[in-house]
């Protein structure tokens, strides 16, 4: 990755995509904890360009037409493989695709139910202005807000893929 890519955040277990995050300056290693749960060294430091609340979000099985990833595939279940491994490199034509999607429904919102799968322990997200930009730290986890909040960490819930 390198300043000026696109990450493209999903939404597992309900399968939408909700936002465009612009990659901003060079990768770096970092071992200090950002959450509780595990170290994640690998870091890219990021601008949100677009981002959408999860009821709003673009159901990417509403892009099967559009999406190559839905193209030839020997089980129509198999599409999530793209997903699993991120970040990876999409065709153009595809990232695209889910940015004109996502503009849509930003300036269209929908408004879906989550489904069983999304609420498990959805909150809205809490916002924070830091040196880094705008921060965004879900409330479903106040123990990780709170080790946040104490060493200033900027951080993002997304999953990417690029």
């Amino acid at each position: 990755m390198k300043p000026g890519d696109y990450l493209l955040c999903y939404l597992t277990r309900v399968s939408r995509w909700v936002g465009l995050l612009e990659v901003v300056g060079e990768p770096f290693y970092d071992e200090e904890p950002i959450w509780s749960s595990a170290v994640y060294p690998s870091r890219v430091p990021v601008r949100t360009v677009l981002q959408l609340a999860p009821e709003h979000g673009v159901p990417v099985l509403n892009m099967r037409e559009e999406l190559t990833i839905f193209r030839g595939l020997d089980n129509p279940n198999r599409w999530q493989g793209p997903f699993r491994g991120s970040p990876n490199q999409w065709k153009a034509a595809d990232g695209e695709a889910i940015v004109r999607a996502l503009q849509d429904a930003q300036a269209n919102p929908v408004a879906r139910p989550l489904g069983r799968l999304g609420k498990r322990g959805y909150q809205p997200a809490d916002r924070h202005e830091s040196s880094e930009g705008l921060v965004v730290v879900p409330e479903d986890e106040p123990e990780v807000v709170e080790e946040a909040k104490a060493r200033g960490v900027p951080t993002l819930r997304f999953s990417t893929c690029c």
